[in-house]
């Protein structure tokens, strides 16, 4: 745990912040859990497993959504982009950026970026570019591209009072912008479930995956948890002879607990304990929500924890939530 706290990859400090978080939590709630117990019949160790009163009552797996390798390597390329802006010498402009494509696979070479913009800079008139912003509002701009990366610079004038206080070695970068990216955290939480549901075989007590959702967790709402856990909504749309249409939406059935054919799967997990944005800034304002599934082998009572807790009726099979009072 030390060594995971210690790293300089991000992603092992927060999965251990969030194995952490839940260590307590569970005490909290007037548990006492054990970590790593051993299993019969496989090498691998679930996070806990969680007693009361001496006796074992169920078994917590943790996850963290932070950045896939792909996000990852990107978000490090643009740290490099970043320096490479910063190593410029540019007292009299402000250099702002949009990416407008990237390459996930190739960084663009940083002294190449460095060596463009300085070029660019020193060609500019600081007091013609002063007038015409003033005037018009618009910039100097120019296009880098390199390897599949296409970034936009735009160089906007300081003020004369700035000017003076600049040195060659002022910080240049204005503003960035990161350009468009697909969010897909639906699919982030399909997979990391599914991975973590198939390691330890069956339990004869209930289980639960714990899913620290950091990435994107602006966008993690119930909407994304039910396309993660049920597939995302789809519309049949029926046409009729006399100009009138009837919309049918459903859900796709392709996800964590459900199948287009088998129907309600993945019954071994009992729920899922989600946390949204669990950082060390952010410790006292999450709120976990536990997710139950509809016919879960071993339920989750909701008494069981002083949470929000989600689950489907029997009777309608509607969504509702319960907190324990």
């Amino acid at each position: 745990m030390r060594a995971r706290f210690r790293s300089n990859d991000d992603a092992q400090h927060l999965s251990a912040l969030t194995e952490l978080y839940l260590h307590h939590f569970l005490i909290g709630n007037g548990y006492i859990p054990k970590t790593h117990p051993d299993l019969d019949g496989v090498d691998t160790r679930p996070d806990f497993l969680v007693f009361q009163n001496n006796k074992s009552c169920f078994f917590v797996e943790a996850v963290t959504i932070y950045n896939n390798k792909t996000s990852a390597r990107v978000d490090k390329f643009e740290a490099n982009i970043c320096d490479a802006i910063d190593a410029v010498n540019s007292p009299d402009f402000l250099v702002s950026f949009n990416i407008k494509d990237r390459n996930p696979d190739i960084q663009p070479k940083t002294s190449g970026i460095t060596r463009f913009l300085q070029n660019r800079i020193d060609s500019l008139d600081y007091t013609q570019a002063k007038l015409k912003y003033d005037k018009t509002g618009m910039l100097p701009k120019d296009l880098f591209s390199q390897k599949g990366w296409k970034i936009e610079f735009n160089f906007r004038p300081v003020t004369p009072e700035a000017r003076k206080r600049r040195t060659n070695n002022s910080r240049v970068i204005g503003m960035m912008g990161r350009g468009v990216s697909l969010i897909n955290v639906d699919l982030a939480i399909k997979e990391s479930v599914i991975d973590k549901s198939k390691k330890y075989g069956e339990f004869n007590l209930p289980f639960l995956i714990a899913v620290n959702v950091i990435r994107d967790k602006a966008f993690c709402d119930d909407e994304i948890i039910l396309d993660a856990l049920f597939g995302k909504t789809q519309v049949d749309v029926v046409c009729y002879s006399n100009g009138s249409h009837k919309c049918n939406p459903y859900r796709s059935m392709n996800g964590i607990w459900a199948h287009p054919k088998d129907g309600l799967i993945n019954n071994n997990i009992s729920g899922i304990l989600f946390l949204f944005g669990l950082t060390p800034a952010t410790i006292l304002e999450v709120k976990p929500v536990l997710w139950h599934h509809p016919k879960a082998i071993h339920p989750f009572y909701l008494d069981d924890l002083d949470i929000e807790h989600k689950y489907f009726t029997k009777e309608s099979g509607r969504l509702m939530s319960h907190n324990k009072k």
